[in-house]
């Protein structure tokens, strides 16, 4: 499916270029006041998928002409009114016949209750990724409603371009969603307002110019899960802990040769309790003599 729009995409480019040299063919018949000629021509591009805004605009205006040549002022005021809507500041030179002038005139007066062609595109916030991420494009205005549809046009950088078409019936918004299965890590893209036809009408970012949306996925939040793993010194197994935690406090070791250390103290201790219990043995013996032995133990 991929291939086959991107097949699509490329038989556009030529049928843009065969567009603007179309445009170029019915100005010069028109110059030379082959006007039927000259209207097919022109007629043509605007049924031209492919055919850009420039030369949407340059057909609307040798038909518009041709049409009020001919004598068809009605049919030439459509044209003019449509020329208008897509570009308001269009004018015609003061060197124009006054039969092309009329119908004109006509135009440019209910341009100005028709008003123009306006779309808006606010680009979304970096998502975590492409997939799934929705598009929208606000169609503020549709006069005459020349928009019949939407084209999106989306690639990787520098990667070969798809399109998605969506049918438009007036003002509002139209929102493209791109695929679930969508893995880029970055999009660039654009919109084009379309007729009947797949003509270009107006357009919002350019294949030179488009917009860009990277994927941004989140950090994971420092600390979180699994505890971490401290390597021992002397390459030894991971234990769990913190590094950075300070380590437990000792006990300080008792001071060297202090008195309670010597090995003579805890002899003479163990004397004591053990003579101390044969005494008290003996006096439970005894009955409870009050003359048994008595010991002083002086410590100096």
């Amino acid at each position: 499916m991929r291939r086959l729009v991107c097949m699509w995409l490329l038989l556009l480019l030529p049928l843009g270029a065969q567009a603007g040299e179309e445009i170029q063919k019915a100005q010069l018949l028109s110059m030379q006041m082959k006007y039927v000629e000259a209207l097919k021509l022109a007629e043509g591009v605007l049924k031209t998928a492919g055919a850009s805004p420039e030369d949407v605009r340059g057909a609307y205006d040798i038909v518009a002409q041709c049409q009020a040549s001919l004598g068809r002022d009605k049919a030439a005021v459509d044209a003019f009114q449509r020329l208008l809507v897509l570009d308001p500041a269009y004018r015609l030179s003061p060197a124009v016949s006054p039969k092309i002038q009329a119908p004109f005139q006509k135009a440019l007066k209910a341009a100005e209750k028709l008003g123009t062609l306006k779309l808006t595109h606010q680009a979304p916030a970096a998502p975590e990724k492409l997939a799934g991420v929705e598009l929208a494009v606000q169609i503020e205005a549709n006069p005459l409603e020349l928009v019949q549809g939407l084209r999106l046009v989306y690639s990787a950088p520098g990667g070969a371009p798809q399109e998605v078409v969506r049918p438009v019936k007036g003002p509002g918004p139209v929102v493209f969603k791109m695929a679930s299965s969508l893995d880029l890590p970055e999009l660039h893209y654009h919109f084009e307002a379309v007729n009947a036809g797949q003509a270009n009408l107006l357009a919002l970012g350019s294949r030179v110019q488009p917009f860009k949306l990277k994927a941004e996925p989140k950090a994971v939040a420092e600390g979180a899960g699994a505890p971490s793993l401290v390597r021992k010194p002397g390459g030894e197994g991971p234990i769990e802990g913190d590094p950075t935690a300070p380590p437990e406090e000792e006990a300080p070791p008792a001071e060297a040769g202090a008195w309670y250390t010597s090995w003579w103290f805890w002899t003479i201790v163990g004397v004591v309790v053990v003579g101390g219990a044969a005494a008290g043995l003996g006096v439970g013996l005894s009955g409870g003599d009050e003359g048994g032995l008595r010991y002083d133990l002086v410590i100096r």
